[in-house]
């Protein structure tokens, strides 16, 4: 609310004061400040806040009457009063949400995949939230963490987190799996806003250096060792080659 208040008489006025007796006004701040002192034809501008509450939307308008008091210099008592009637409605809200889906790490055959749901609406989210986290036949789920997360299923994920989630909030959560497959895995994450699908997905290239890259399996081992060995056969058998080099040419500068 704003509130202005003129001098309209032929002398100063004392004591001025604006008031406003609407119950939940915050502090009303003039200029200059009150009580105060206004020559013939000098104003005080005042200032307050109100927020809104549910009876004024139930009402649909909100009534308000303030009154500018004042002292003449004989402090005869000066007033006068000014009504302000505005609409009161409810604000207009949407709910909307971000889904945010990456991987976390790879270790062996061990995948961590995070979840991130944010509420990025102006309403709350209600629960229950539903994700739906769709694994590839590559994968398969260990375990999940996450508080207020609950999850069931096998290739088809539902991870159901019930509370509701307020304004600019996020629920996370990691999942934990084995990797079964070779080559390129993508993991696809959906979650229903307000009737819309929203999806995050994350991808894991073990050709591209993500990750820590699959495990080698027992013949990979196998030959791993025996290149191994050969290597330090072939090096051996360079140090003695180098030896004999040696002896031959201290035998010739003999």
């Amino acid at each position: 609310y704003t509130f202005g208040g003129t001098n309209t008489g032929a002398v100063t006025l004392h004591g001025v004061t604006v008031t406003d007796p609407i119950p939940g006004l915050g502090t009303i701040t003039c200029t200059p400040a009150a009580p105060a002192t206004l020559a013939p034809g000098e104003s005080i501008n005042c200032t307050a806040n109100y927020t809104v509450t549910q009876a004024d939307v139930d009402a649909g308008s909100i009534n308000n009457t303030a009154t500018i008091d004042g002292l003449s210099p004989t402090d005869n008592p000066v007033t006068n009063t000014a009504a302000a009637t505005v609409t009161a409605t409810a604000p207009v809200t949407t709910t909307d949400a971000d889904l945010t889906k990456t991987l976390d790490g790879v270790s062996a055959t061990t995948a961590v995949w995070g979840i991130v749901v944010k509420n990025t609406g102006s309403a709350i989210y209600a629960g229950p939230i539903t994700v739906t986290d769709t694994h590839p036949a590559s994968l398969a789920l260990q375990s999940f963490k996450g508080v207020g997360w609950s999850c069931t299923g096998t290739q088809s994920i539902a991870c159901v987190h019930a509370d509701d989630l307020a304004v600019g909030s996020s629920a996370a959560m990691t999942l934990t799996t084995t990797i079964i497959g070779t080559g390129t895995i993508t993991n696809t994450a959906s979650v229903d806003v307000a009737g819309v699908t929203v999806r995050s997905s994350a991808t894991y290239d073990p050709g591209s250096g993500s990750g820590s890259g699959f495990a080698a399996t027992g013949s990979d081992a196998q030959r791993l060792g025996l290149l191994g060995l050969l290597g330090v056969v072939g090096g051996w058998f360079m140090v003695m080659a180098a030896h004999k080099r040696d002896e031959d040419e201290v035998v010739t500068d003999q």
